[in-house]
């Protein structure tokens, strides 16, 4: 049955049958000791981010007393050519009494030269500083790129002194907050520093920013650095909104969270002299996501970067443990924050990956396994990331119902037209219960799901317009055509123990119904009738919870679906225990539940049921992504 493209609205996906009354009071003990079960089964990845110690204090002393040296290099070029004991009372004159040197070995002292007179003159004239770093991004760089000999140990030299200082000169220019715009460059101009910035669609450009940050000034703590050496200063662009911000609640913007942070590489690129002396530069934003290197002085060079900080920087700036925590037990109160999430901007001829998060979950849980995958180029210069958030603490078919209307918003704002065939090769990846969202995406359902709900044929159903289209959208499904695999991790297929133990009990309990859930039921059963429904519906709103109980209708419904034919499964399976695998469990979904038969992989990794933080977890997706991209190419080519 084709369902209609229905408007993504905060009341139309809360609706959902039957309700049941709160509990008064705040039952803190029983909360508490909910609460301390879900942290037991699931784990805490322990993830922060810490102010980096950058020994300013010691670096400035340092400066002051004129305790930097130059390398061992540079003092014996400045012995063989007297300007040692220049460079011991003042570098500031040794560079001047050097001149410019004809080699590229003499530029290149000159350029330490500059930036130690560059450190002393950042107390007694600011503006002579930031000269003289230009002067030693200058020279390093005609050092770094000539081709006289220099050895590969004096070139990582070059690179090193270059990129230091670049950003020695963006910290000095940038006062409280560095955005160089038009307002920055003004500020250069008045001290005669002519330095233009790139605007381009090759580049970031500093506008849609409210600041940009140094990666090295922070230190992620709870998952590894990812990084690669090469040319520029390695940044963080933050944009930050609200929720609610009216310009958030149309297309592309609702594709994107409120805190953006993404990886920027700067370079300084110095443009052809028309005169002697050093010419005017010119400054470049690069997206390292994007791009694996940059063409400097005609060749090919690799850009520096460090996709682990914006990330984590990002994940602990949002407010998505308020989502994993109040989404679970009052999930109305953070329904408006539903949808379909970028984790970098669109990029035309990506192939979509998609991640789901499960119960008392949030995006952060895809943290570690975003920060491996896009480190490694084969992944990141063929895949897009988005990641679903949801409220836990709803049933997933009606979750199921809003990512449905999310990837066609999606599609209908970025590929209008489909042809964009990166779009038809989509893979998504399923945590726990977001695997059974992920399975509503790939299956039919045909009337089976709503014989859950009644008896009746669904065009027997007296309800509103709005009611009824949403009824239609959450219990008629067919496969999406542009998903051609899935990958469930530590998925309940048959449920789970958790929704039969005391804590399960506790849980549904705890969970609140939205009011509009209550209206409905009562309007539809006033409407219908008692024996329009089945004793499933009349029981009231089930939670999230409440669905996830062995062998539940729903849960058994769904596992009989058909598969589309041409999608690929893949199980990746959690053990805490060395024990036969028939018998294992991830301690919170037993194998019999996950395992699935005529899948094209199972995986099974040792740890619990909050396995994606694992590299086992993690290589395993990896294999799969590459997996696709093969397939993918050979189909391309039939």
């Amino acid at each position: 049955m084709t369902t209609p493209n229905l408007p993504q609205t905060p009341e139309l996906f809360n609706l959902t049958p039957g309700a049941v009354p709160s509990i008064p009071g705040p039952m803190f003990r029983v909360r508490a000791a909910f609460v301390a079960a879900l942290v037991a089964l699931a784990g805490c990845n322990g993830l922060s981010l810490r102010k980096a110690d950058g020994g300013s204090a010691l670096d400035s002393m340092q400066s002051v007393m004129r305790l930097h040296t130059a390398g061992p290099a540079t003092r014996e070029y400045l012995s063989r050519t007297n300007a040692n004991r220049d460079f011991f009372f003042d570098p500031a004159i040794a560079a001047e009494r050097l001149g410019v040197p004809e080699t590229a070995e003499g530029r290149l002292a000159l350029a330490e030269l500059c930036e130690l007179a560059g450190r002393e003159a950042e107390f007694w004239s600011p503006s002579k500083a930031l000269n003289y770093y230009l002067d030693a991004a200058y020279y390093s760089s005609r050092a770094l790129f000539d081709d006289d000999g220099i050895t590969l140990e004096r070139r990582a030299d070059a690179a090193d002194l270059y990129n230091r200082a670049v950003a020695r000169f963006l910290r000095k220019s940038a006062g409280r907050k560095l955005l160089p715009g038009d307002d920055w460059q003004r500020k250069l101009e008045q001290q005669e520093i002519a330095v233009q910035v790139r605007r381009d669609d090759s580049v970031w450009t500093p506008e849609p920013f409210d600041e940009l940050k140094f990666a090295d000034d922070y230190m992620a703590i709870g998952v590894p650095a990812r990084r690669r050496d090469g040319l520029g200063v390695p940044l963080l662009a933050v944009r930050k909104r609200w929720w609610r911000d009216p310009e958030r609640q149309a297309a592309p913007e609702k594709f994107f969270t409120p805190v953006q942070v993404y990886p920027v590489t700067a370079i300084l690129r110095f443009l052809p002299p028309d005169r002697p002396g050093r010419p005017p530069a010119m400054l470049e934003l690069h997206d390292p996501v994007r791009f694996d290197g940059v063409e400097y002085a005609y060749r090919k060079v690799p850009l520096a970067a460090d996709f682990t900080t914006p990330l984590v920087y990002q994940v602990t700036q949002s407010d998505l443990d308020r989502i994993t925590y109040i989404g679970l037990v009052n999930p109305q109160t953070e329904e408006h924050k539903t949808g379909l999430y970028l984790t970098h901007p669109y990029e035309r001829g990506k192939i979509p990956v998609v991640l789901i998060h499960g119960l008392w979950s949030s995006p952060k849980t895809w943290t570690r396994t975003l920060n491996d995958l896009r480190a490694d180029p084969a992944i990141r210069n063929r895949y897009q990331f988005f990641t679903f958030q949801y409220p836990t603490g709803n049933p997933f078919i009606t979750s199921a119902a809003q990512f449905r209307a999310a990837l066609r918003d999606v599609r209908d704002c970025y590929d209008p037209d489909k042809t964009d065939p990166a779009w038809d090769q989509m893979v998504i990846v399923g945590h726990s219960m977001g695997g059974l969202i992920a399975k509503t995406m790939v299956t039919s359902s045909d009337d089976a799901v709503w014989k859950i709900v009644s008896p009746r044929p669904f065009e027997d159903l007296k309800a509103d317009a709005i009611q009824k289209a949403y009824f239609q959208e959450t219990f008629f499904f067919q496969p999406n055509p542009s998903v051609k695999r899935v990958v469930f991790v530590a998925t309940p297929h048959r449920g789970s123990m958790l929704g039969n133990n005391w804590v399960g009990q506790i849980g549904d309990r705890l969970i609140r119904r939205p009011n509009v859930l209550v209206e409905a039921h009562d309007a539809l059963i006033r409407d219908n009738g008692d024996k329009f429904f089945t004793d499933t519906f009349l029981a009231g709103v089930p939670s999230s919870v409440r669905l996830l109980k062995m062998h539940s209708p729903l849960l058994q419904t769904v596992n009989e679906l058909p598969y589309a034919p041409n999608v690929a499964r893949h199980s990746i399976i959690a053990s805490v225990a060395p024990v036969p695998v028939d018998m294992s469990t991830d301690g919170v979904v037993p194998y019999e539940s996950s395992h699935l038969e005529n899948v094209n992989s199972e995986k099974v990794v040792t740890g619990n049921h909050a396995c994606l933080d694992q590299a086992d977890t993690i290589e395993e997706i990896r294999r799969i992504l590459l997996l696709h991209l093969e397939e993918a190419q050979k189909q391309a080519r039939r």
